[in-house]
């Protein structure tokens, strides 16, 4: 319904009929409204700063992400109110993609969880190497799919970007160490299709387990243009 109103016209709405407004903002204090009113806002191209900064001081979590994503610092106050407050944030992560992969996997269907990992780009994605220190890659591009791990997801496929040096496809840390030793996946993992391995021996190998206890599981490489499966 948020959305909707968006389409109207944010604008429109708060300059005609602000009572509605007044509704709508106080609706997105909370968390899960937050992102559909700001949303709505950026469809018409009109973010009020005054909504937004309310939103600052009442809302929490992804919804404060979003509120500090939109809002400018008009004077020095602000600025250092936002350098106070702003790394202030606990974020949980949506049960979305938990509830998804529960729902999927009663009709005895595997859920799989893509693209593992760090496949934060399109364009770039089949030449690009990333490199992060441990602290970003466990509480930021690593914790979602271990909560996907944990709610029992059959299936994991790669990415087709390289971390550290290694395509991911054929990534030891992240398919062995990772995946397989800590987090004890024995579900399938898959390769991305075609360019997600260059080497189907060193992919194959990559999640086998090593002399640490390790879960096991089923590893797919999936094949295109002369490509074989391992």
């Amino acid at each position: 319904a948020i959305l909707l109103f968006g389409l109207y016209g944010m604008q429109h709405i708060e300059e005609e009929d602000p009572e509605l407004w007044r509704d709508l903002v106080t609706i997105a204090h909370c968390e899960e409204f937050t992102f559909a009113f700001l949303y709505s806002c950026r469809v018409t191209n009109y973010i009020s700063q005054k909504a937004v900064w309310e939103l600052l001081g009442c809302t929490k979590g992804w919804g404060k992400i979003f509120a500090i994503i939109d809002c400018q610092c008009p004077d020095d106050d602000h600025r250092r109110w936002l350098l106070q407050n702003g790394p202030d944030i606990d974020v949980e992560y949506p049960p979305l993609a938990v509830k998804l992969i529960q729902g999927i996997q009663t009709a005895d269907v595997a859920a799989c969880v893509k693209h593992f990992a760090f496949n934060s780009m399109e364009n770039a994605r089949f030449e690009v190497d990333i490199t992060c220190d441990k602290k970003a890659e466990q509480e930021v591009f690593l914790s979602q799919f271990k909560r996907c791990v944990e709610a029992g997801a059959g299936a994991v496929m790669s990415s087709y970007n390289s971390y550290r040096g290694q395509m991911c496809g054929q990534n030891v840390y992240l398919l062995r160490e990772v995946l397989k030793e800590d987090w004890q996946f024995d579900g399938f993992t898959l390769s991305d299709f075609n360019w997600g391995i260059k080497d189907t021996v060193t992919a194959a190998n990559s999640d086998r387990c090593s002399g640490k206890q390790c879960s096991g599981g089923r590893r797919i490489c999936l094949c295109g243009y002369g490509r074989a499966v391992c």
